[in-house]
């Protein structure tokens, strides 16, 4: 898991670092670029993971967040230039991404023996700081050799390692204990 973090970390710096660049020029405002949906979504999402199972709830937004970043990058394809659509391919991600965090830490504690939390914690704090950091880095070095599209496209494949780890991951319904 720790590991398909790191991969979905990275792929999702790539695209918050490129969004903004495509919604400022067509729409001319900073206010449409720092619109973000994330806060509210990680409120109802600890409420969802309560009664919900946690592996199920992880694999629904890690997917969404794979298919609103292919959106994306077929949005840049086609050269669409539409403010609303990319408000709304980018709203769902941060949504998604925000319920994700919340269940992921969620699930830490169910997965990792008590004395090791403490340490499983620290590992998920280092990713998603780590990723905010070398992501846009990486972003901005990589922009101008591969275009916009394809930093979403890679953020759509990136998002595929974190499924893939989920999908091992055992039930874990509410209630249930390690």
């Amino acid at each position: 898991m720790w590991a398909a973090e790191i991969a979905t970390a990275l792929g999702a710096q790539l695209t918050a670092f490129v969004v903004p660049l495509q919604i400022y020029p067509f729409s001319g405002s900073s206010a449409w670029v720092g619109l973000a949906p994330m806060a509210a979504a990680a409120l109802w999402a600890g409420a969802l993971a309560d009664v919900q199972d946690r592996r199920r709830v992880l694999l629904t937004t890690a997917a969404g967040i794979g298919v609103t970043s292919l959106l994306l990058w077929a949005q840049a394809w086609a050269d669409l230039r539409s403010v609303g659509a990319l408000l709304m391919l980018v709203g769902a991600p941060q949504a998604l991404f925000g319920a994700n965090s919340t269940v992921s830490r969620a699930v830490t504690p169910r997965l990792v023996r008590p004395e090791l939390l403490p340490a499983a914690n620290a590992l998920q704090s280092m990713v998603l700081l780590s990723a905010g950091v070398a992501g846009p880095l990486l972003a901005g070095g990589l922009l101008p050799a591969v275009g916009s599209g394809t930093l979403d496209l890679a953020d759509s494949v990136a998002v595929c390692a974190t499924v893939w780890a989920v999908c091992r991951l055992p039930a874990l319904p509410r209630g249930a204990r390690r």
